[in-house]
C-alpha cells in the first residue's frame, strides 16, 4: 500500500521489503538470544493484541457504516 502511494518501483520496493525483513528477523533473533523466551512471548502477545485491535476496528467500521446508511435512509424518507 505504501509502495503504491509513494509510486516506488518494483526494485525499490523489493529492496526495502528485504531489508525490513532482515531487520525484523535480526531483532527477533538477537532478542531471543539475549532475552530468551521472553522476547518470543512479547512478540506473541503483541500479535494477539494486534489481531484483537484489528477485529475491533473492523466491527466498528461496519457498525458506523450501518448507522450511516440508516440515517441516510431516514433522511430520504422524511423528505417524501
Amino acid at each position: 500500500m505504501v509502495a503504491g502511494i509513494n509510486r516506488s518501483g518494483t526494485v525499490v520496493y523489493n529492496l526495502v521489503n528485504l531489508s525490513s525483513a532482515f531487520v525484523w528477523a535480526g531483532a527477533i533473533g538477537w532478542g531471543a538470544y539475549y532475552m530468551g523466551a521472553a522476547i518470543i512471548d512479547a512478540v506473541n502477545a503483541a500479535g494477539i493484541a494486534a489481531w484483537v485491535a484489528l477485529g475491533v476496528l473492523i466491527i466498528s467500521l461496519v457498525a458506523l457504516e450501518v448507522i450511516r446508511r440508516r440515517r441516510r435512509r431516514e433522511a430520504r424518507a422524511s423528505k417524501r
